[in-house]
């Protein structure tokens, strides 16, 4: 973890914009003290370099700007019945948990299309103009044949916290 955060701090100093940090799964190895996050911190401050830092909990204490918690993904499929079915992207519900300035709880959905994976006819364009630019949300997504249970994708146990300095 330590190394982690090192490279991390060596990538902010050089003026990379976004630097990510992901410290892995339970159990995480190695501790890094509160100095050492403060130090990044200051970094990636004093640089304008964007450090995300994600973990299962977390980790910064009181050094980090903001901390997020991204819900379950849900996958959308393209395709049914006898047809192979093709990841076309997933939606989740990313929540705000805590920042210095805004109120906690705030929640948005966030989509991510992959159009690359979606055949042309099936966007609706010819195979000639495949290479042109698609809008995402004009691709058709099947739902699973069989809808999993509905529940609240905050509510499940696969949550994933990141801390933005």
């Amino acid at each position: 973890m330590k190394q982690a955060a090192a490279a991390a701090e060596m990538l902010a100093a050089t003026g990379f914009q976004l630097v990510v940090l992901d410290a892995g799964l339970p159990p995480l190895r190695g501790r890094i003290p509160d100095a050492g996050w403060v130090r990044l911190a200051r970094t990636a401050e004093a640089h304008g370099t964007a450090l995300f830092v994600s973990s299962p909990y977390a980790l910064t204490g009181t050094t980090s700007e903001a901390m997020i918690v991204m819900g379950r993904p849900v996958a959308q499929w393209i395709g049914g019945g006898a047809e192979p079915r093709i990841l076309a992207g997933f939606e989740t519900i990313v929540r705000l948990e805590k920042h210095r300035h805004k109120k906690s709880g705030e929640r948005v959905r966030v989509s991510f299309r992959m159009t690359e994976a979606v055949p042309p006819e099936r966007r609706g364009v010819s195979a000639g103009d495949a290479t042109k630019p698609v809008n995402p949300s004009s691709v058709p997504v099947t739902p699973p044949s069989a809808p999993a249970p509905r529940h609240s994708a905050l509510d499940t146990p696969a949550e994933t916290k990141a801390d933005v300095a």
